[in-house]
């Protein structure tokens, strides 16, 4: 954990950031279509194959300075507890985003104050806003229904 880890992690955000805006409806299409995103002349194997690249070196980065648990968590729950609200590609961005600075300061808050690993914490708080929004997503089906 030193300083160079804080700036791979910075310019691996930076990275990652540009190749989603520079090519966010090509992603939608693959994502949704694969056969159609390369009928459309997207090169589909290539950005296929940079994302999984990118997201490796996320990984390796993340997994040295964080730890397997964290870096598996930052890489699930984001996904999941967003994808329970979301209604369209962008949302899921949106939400994953938020719910995932919610659970790093929230983490992180606990972490210090009850003197206990943050990175734990961190997961544990992901888990409790997964559960929080499947019940109330189960409430809100019932009553609709």
């Amino acid at each position: 954990r030193t300083s160079l880890d804080v700036y791979l992690a910075i310019g691996l955000f930076i990275v990652v950031l540009i190749f989603i805006l520079l090519n966010y409806r090509k992603m939608i299409a693959l994502t949704f279509d694969f056969g159609y995103a390369k009928f459309s002349k997207i090169k589909a194997n290539l950005l296929s194959y940079t994302f999984a690249a990118l997201t490796a070196v996320f990984v390796l980065i993340g997994v040295r300075s964080i730890g397997v648990l964290l870096i598996s968590s930052l890489l699930i729950f984001p996904l999941i507890t967003a994808n329970l609200v979301s209604k369209s590609f962008k949302d899921l961005f949106i939400y994953g985003s938020i719910f995932s600075t919610l659970a790093i300061i929230t983490g992180l808050i606990l972490g210090h104050l009850l003197n206990l690993p943050t990175g734990s914490l961190i997961v544990v708080s992901y888990t409790v806003i997964l559960i929080g929004l499947n019940i109330l997503k189960t409430i809100t089906r019932r009553m609709k229904s």
